[in-house]
Formats: C-alpha cells, sequence, structure tokens
C-alpha cells in the first residue's frame, strides 16, 4: 500500500532498506486497502469512534510480596525497584547486527557477514549488550 524511497545499493550489489525515516512515501491508490480506507472514511461513525482502551494500574510491590504470588498471577505486570550491585562483563558489549534478521553478525575478512541469511552486511546495526542476571529469591526486602 506504502512505499518508501529509501534505500541503498551498497558495493556488495544488494538492496537493502533501511531503517531510517524515508524522504518520501508514495500512496499506492490502486491498492484495495486504500478503496477500503474511502470507504470507512465516509462512514461518520468511523472517524467519531475511539478505539482508546484503559490501562490497568501497575501494582507496586514490595519484594517480600513478590515472593509469596501465586501461579494465578502469572499474566499480571508488576513493577519492582532493584539496585544492581554487580555487572559481570562475560562478553563484548557493543554487537554489530543483521539488518535484515536482526542476529549478530560475524567478521570474516575484514566484513560482517550473517550466517542466518548468508550474506555480507555492508552496514550493521549497532547494538549495546549488558547482562546482568537478577535472581529475585536473593534480593534484600530493604
Amino acid at each position: 500500500m506504502l512505499q518508501t524511497a529509501s534505500y541503498k545499493l551498497h558495493s556488495a550489489k544488494q538492496l537493502e532498506i533501511c531503517n531510517f525515516s524515508p524522504t518520501r512515501f508514495y500512496l499506492n491508490y490502486d491498492h484495495h486497502s486504500v478503496t477500503k480506507l474511502h470507504k470507512m472514511m465516509k462512514d461518520p461513525n468511523f472517524s467519531k469512534h475511539k478505539f482508546a482502551t484503559t490501562k490497568k494500574p501497575i501494582q507496586l510491590l514490595s519484594i517480600d510480596e513478590i515472593k509469596k504470588l501465586t501461579m494465578d498471577f502469572d499474566k499480571e505486570e508488576v513493577l519492582y525497584k532493584a539496585t544492581l550491585k554487580l555487572v559481570e562483563q562475560t562478553n563484548n558489549w557493543k554487537m554489530n547486527i543483521c539488518t535484515t534478521c536482526y542476529i549478530e553478525t560475524e567478521l570474516q575478512q575484514s566484513n560482517h557477514f550473517c550466517r542466518k541469511c548468508n550474506r555480507f552486511v555492508a552496514e550493521p546495526l549497532k547494538r549495546s549488550n549488558l547482562n546482568y542476571s537478577n535472581n529475585i529469591l536473593n534480593l534484600d526486602a530493604n
């Protein structure tokens, strides 16, 4: 339905759709979804309908209360505060990610290579990865 005018042609002769904002959008008026949208916009009740949902308040629980929760509480959201006292650096924090499948790339002959896509990634995404373990059963209640 929408075509973007933002792409790159790299030295690997691969067309790559980028994840930054395009400079132009083109609307395909012949697409069946556009026709459906035009029909929906003519309905006076369509634009007046509010699609917002009410959010449930997030509960703030102490560590002792979280430890006492049962399996009935597995779908609920809980907000808790914890102080990280130790972060172990076991791997490199900076990662290069494939722009297609978002899996970490490997260096092969000074080029970034994605094993899943089986291609060289000319400009991989730069991501930071911080690993820490937070065992809630060992947290202090203070």
